[in-house]
């Protein structure tokens, strides 16, 4: 396919090509290079991936001596430190995160003899040993890889090895399988990767010297099932050894460094097994160049293999490594690149390409390394190291490789001395309008408290999305998170009924995108409650309370609220700030005994309606004066107690914490300062039954006063009232004191 626009920026490289979608564009913008370790030393072979669950997390390791552990929050942007318990390792550090958040990395350990697999659930930060792989002296180059709720681990060890395990959840990672071989010839420097239904293939490079040599693969059908792998199948023949030699590298070498991706994208070329591979023309020329063949029959067949870099000289290219974007199918494949140095074919950048259209075609391929790297002023052993790395998700292409240029000015050593690790974040997507979610119908009571979030996708991540919204109820608002989502949230203050919002989207580039949300306004639930009183006098006024509250918390101010007892009712309103308002009954006429009380709110435009109701106790006072008890003795009475009002024994029958009364007071008082008799009023009577009380019948529910210090003076004796209680009479009552007035106490009236 033809490249039809290439644009070069300063700071970025600006690649837009036709691609496979003839009506839009796909854009490559690589961004800035960021120096990640800046520490003295040779740093290389450095691992890195993205959370798939939050893109923003990407987790990054280089090999010792300065073995080191990053992470960064931000899309790659900045970097810190991670990897809290990460044993020693010796180096071949490799991550891979799944989609349930969880990250893995595979390492060897510092003792050279195991591998070893660990765990993170917090985006790197805290990692713990999951399992021992394999042990052994002759381990070597392990990879991790993840997929279809798997983890599959390879290395070489006396031949191509690999197991994994089921992954459930985060956290939540089975058991591993045995050991299993790849049957047919021994090979090394392998890769394995995950289809999309759990089966898995590896793939491996034998050793032949002088080349040509062979590119294996194995697939085991079943993944974690039974069936272990299938026998040996040759992908393809090439010219790179084990430890091939060119002028970017002559010391530490090459091979061919084969490695995999499988589309798990549901896409159009859903299920296509890739392999990327470098190959040597003709051999010993050191003229290397990368290539791609893919599969779409798990590995049994592979299709003519396609070159991807597109430079026409004859200088090395070496150590690729592919990935795929499993939110779209799209392939990158990145690599060091001596096109640059025609002369000596040493100095080195960091280049890719991509394809939209499943391998069939590679876009122009654009340079990620701003400066050049020299691996001869390095003196390093490493020198690039063995492989580099990538992920690629939702349309951002994250890389990782040795350079020793300088360009970003942070090498504690300088330019073309010891190697540091870079990374970069390259954007690679079709520019389409975003997609926005919105919630389906809303519905929220007036005056309360409504949110609910929307947010939007688009395929580039380097788009601006942001949020509006129009037609929403008073009281809420759109806050854009300036995370691709945003908030409607407020307390609704607009009258109820049905309101259309709009939620609109933009990401500046297309025609913004809008969703409607119904939003329902319904009145709010109200709660009325009646407050008091709960004893009340028979034939004398009754200040009765109520309270109005939006579901029951929340008082509601300025609303009439109806109060009754029994037959009785009064308009109380408006109900103040703590939603409380009373009104008077001038005169209760209910009768004596459990009445019922009540309080309702009828309802208005914004509120629904509600009531309460109440027991209510309705007594009456004698004709005239008032019975009295002692108020230690109403203090110890039970509701079976029978205290004793009236007779002979009165003194002797009431205890008052003021004193012991008169023996001359016989219980009834014949004169009040207040009338009725109310707490902390005072009377007086005469001594015996100089003054007769109330003839019978006594009402049957009474007031009976209550004192707590009774004195005489003279024929005048007084006392005080503390409380007022009710009681029920007894039979048997009569104004002669032998004649005693018992009773029981039902309800205080006031105290």
């Amino acid at each position: 396919m033809a490249r039809k626009k290439f644009l070069l920026m300063v700071g970025m490289v600006l690649l837009i090509t036709l691609g496979s979608h003839p009506s839009a564009t796909t854009t490559i913008t690589v961004g800035a290079n960021v120096n990640i370790t800046r520490e003295n030393g040779s740093q290389a072979e450095g691992t890195i991936a993205v959370n798939p669950t939050n893109p923003l997390e990407v987790f990054a390791a280089t090999n010792p001596p300065a073995t080191t552990f990053f992470r960064s929050v931000d899309g790659g942007a900045t970097w810190i430190a991670a990897g809290a318990g990460i044993g020693a390792s010796c180096c071949d550090e490799v991550a891979s995160w799944d989609n349930f958040g969880n990250l893995f990395l595979v390492n060897i350990n510092a003792a050279l003899n195991a591998i070893v697999l660990y765990l993170s659930t917090d985006g790197g930060a805290n990692f713990t040993l999951l399992q021992t792989i394999d042990t052994g002296n002759n381990i070597d180059q392990p990879a991790v890889r993840t997929g279809a709720a798997s983890v599959w681990v390879t290395w070489n060890n006396g031949g191509i090895k690999a197991r994994g395990a089921a992954v459930a959840g985060l956290g939540a990672v089975g058991a591993f399988n045995a050991i299993q071989s790849a049957p047919g010839t021994s090979g090394q420097f392998g890769d394995i990767a995950i289809g999309p239904n759990g089966e898995v293939v590896v793939v491996y490079q034998e050793s032949n010297s002088p080349c040509p040599c062979r590119i294996f693969a194995n697939t085991d059908a079943d993944g974690l099932g039974p069936g272990g792998f299938g026998a040996q199948v040759t992908v393809t023949s090439m010219n790179v050894n084990t430890f091939d030699s060119i002028p970017p590298q002559s010391a530490r070498t090459v091979d061919s460094e084969a490695n995999l991706a499988w589309d798990r994208s549901g896409g159009p070329h859903n299920g296509r097994l890739y392999l990327a591979y470098t190959d040597e023309t003709p051999d010993e020329s050191n003229n290397t160049d990368i290539f791609v063949r893919h599969s779409d029959d798990n590995g049994a067949t592979w299709s003519a293999r396609i070159r991807v870099n597109d430079d026409a000289t004859t200088t090395s290219q070496f150590l690729p490594n592919i990935s795929l974007d499993q939110t779209n199918g799209f392939l990158a494949v990145t690599w060091h690149d001596a096109r640059g140095d025609t002369v000596n074919d040493n100095l080195t950048e960091f280049w890719g390409a991509a394809s939209d259209d499943g391998g069939a075609t590679f876009l122009a391929n654009f340079k990620i390394s701003a400066g050049k790297s020299n691996e001869n002023t390095a003196g390093s052993s490493t020198d690039y190291g063995d492989y580099t790395s990538s992920d690629f998700h939702a349309g951002t292409l994250h890389v990782i490789w040795a350079d020793n240029s300088n360009s970003t000015g942070d090498n504690p050593a300088g330019a073309n001395s010891t190697f540091d690790v870079y990374t970069a974040a390259i954007r690679i997507v079709v520019n389409t309008p975003p997609v926005l979610t919105v919630p389906g119908p809303q519905t929220v009571d007036f005056h309360d408290s409504l949110t609910f979030n929307v947010s939007a996708t688009d395929a580039d991540a380097g788009d601006t999305l942001s949020f509006s919204a129009s037609g929403l109820p008073t009281g809420l608002t759109l806050t854009d998170n300036g995370n691709r989502t945003a908030t409607v949230s407020g307390t609704v203050t607009d009258t109820p009924g049905v309101f259309t919002a709009t939620i609109t989207v933009t990401d500046h580039v297309n025609p913004p995108v809008s969703k409607t949300v119904q939003i329902t306004v319904t009145r709010e639930e109200t709660t009325t409650h009646y407050t008091g009183p709960f004893v009340v006098a028979n034939g004398l006024p009754a200040t009765l309370h109520g309270q109005l509250l939006e579901d029951g918390l929340v008082p509601i101010a300025g609303r009439t609220l109806t109060l009754s007892i029994g037959p009785d009712s009064c308009s109380a309103g408006p109900t103040d700030a703590a939603g409380n308002a009373s009104c008077t009954i001038p005169s209760v006429s209910a009768p004596l005994g459990s009445q019922t009380a009540g309080a309702v709110f009828l309802g208005d435009t914004f509120y629904l309606p509600s009531s309460d109701t109440a027991t209510v106790t309705v007594f009456a006072f004698p004709a005239r004066g008032d019975f009295v008890l002692g108020d230690l003795t109403v203090a110890a009475a039970t509701p079976a107690t029978d205290v004793t009002f009236w007779g002979a024994q009165w003194a002797s029958l009431n205890a008052l914490s003021g004193g012991a009364a008169p023996d001359a007071f016989k219980g009834f008082a014949a004169a009040f300062n207040t009338s009725p008799p109310s707490c902390g009023s005072t009377w007086t009577a005469g001594p015996g039954n100089s003054i007769k009380p109330v003839s019978p019948p006594l009402p049957s529910l009474m007031a009976v006063v209550v004192a707590s210090n009774i004195t005489k003076t003279g024929n005048t004796i007084s006392g005080n009232v503390s409380k007022i209680v009710v009681v029920t009479p007894n039979p048997g009552y009569d104004t002669n004191p032998g004649h005693a007035g018992t009773g029981k106490i039902v309800a205080v009236f006031c105290q």
